[in-house]
């Protein structure tokens, strides 16, 4: 069969000129191709939120103390208003603590769940 590919190299009848490593003629290699892939993408989404965090702290000017005001304007600062906490706000305050620690507690499971099933946990309780 005179098939030839575009570097001029001839296919075997067993594989290609690349022996094998297309990752869509190897479903195994595509898979581990994609796993690879995903694997980085919350580590990019990580990289990126903390650089967007240290960006929007770099670039807000506003007083934080006492002592910024009295640096910055040179001047004595006469009076401080207290940050007082409503009920209302202490309210809101628990139920997004409640709802942080039912996702830590779902995401623990979640992870648990998952490293039981690939077995990576039943390895680590053998080692206990």
């Amino acid at each position: 069969m005179g098939v030839a590919v575009a570097n001029g190299m001839p296919m075997t009848a067993t594989g290609d000129a690349t022996g094998g490593v297309i990752p869509y003629k190897n479903p195994p290699a595509l898979i581990a191709y994609y796993c690879g892939i995903f694997s980085l993408l919350p580590i990019l989404g990580l990289v990126f939120g903390i650089a967007l965090a240290a960006f929007l702290e770099y670039r807000d000017s506003s007083f934080r103390s006492q002592q910024d005001v009295a640096s910055v304007l040179s001047l004595p600062v006469l009076a401080q208003i207290p940050f007082i906490i409503t009920p209302a706000e202490q309210r809101e305050i628990g139920k997004k603590r409640l709802l942080i620690a039912a996702a830590a507690a779902a995401m623990s499971c979640v992870v648990g769940v998952v490293l039981w099933r690939l077995g990576i946990l039943n390895g680590l309780l053998r080692l206990i």
